[in-house]
């Protein structure tokens, strides 16, 4: 059941989140489109779905009990093939952008560009306050509780 309760929000928050990605092989694979990135972007989904396999089931040491406990435990394969998935995915966001440029400077313009990144460091700031803010309540309330 603890898997279950681990697998199933994330494999949703996955699909969620590789919509865009699907999105775009689809579209790609329809017009018959010779992009580079469509291979990478397909290599992403395959790895990650091998590794939620790994994640999810007890393989290889359900088949070889002890033998596996140091090197070669599914979780361990698991975060090979993450780690896959992750170069897969960037390797094709990087042919995605350098192949598409004009198309991205034609729909957001730079001050676009400068907005959206100014927000990001503005949310890293706002969520280092507030996990500062959070360390110090709560240190003084360990400490009032102390005595």
């Amino acid at each position: 059941m603890r898997k279950l309760c681990q697998v199933v929000p994330a494999g949703l928050a996955y699909i969620l989140d590789i919509s865009p990605v699907i999105h775009r092989i689809l579209n790609c694979h329809l017009d018959s489109c010779t992009d580079m990135s469509f291979w990478f972007h397909c290599l992403q989904i395959i790895f990650f779905i091998i590794g939620a396999y790994f994640f999810s089931c007890p393989v290889p040491e359900k088949y070889f009990p002890g033998c596996c406990d140091i090197v070669g435990h599914g979780h361990q394969i698991f975060h090979v093939f993450l780690g896959l998935c992750t170069l897969s995915q960037l390797e094709g966001v990087l042919l995605d952008y350098n192949n598409r440029q004009e198309h991205f400077r034609v729909r957001y313009s730079s001050g676009y560009t400068q907005m959206s990144c100014i927000s990001f460091f503005l949310l890293i700031l706002s969520s280092a306050v507030s996990a500062i803010y959070l360390q110090q309540k709560i240190k003084k309330q360990l400490a009032e509780k102390d005595f």
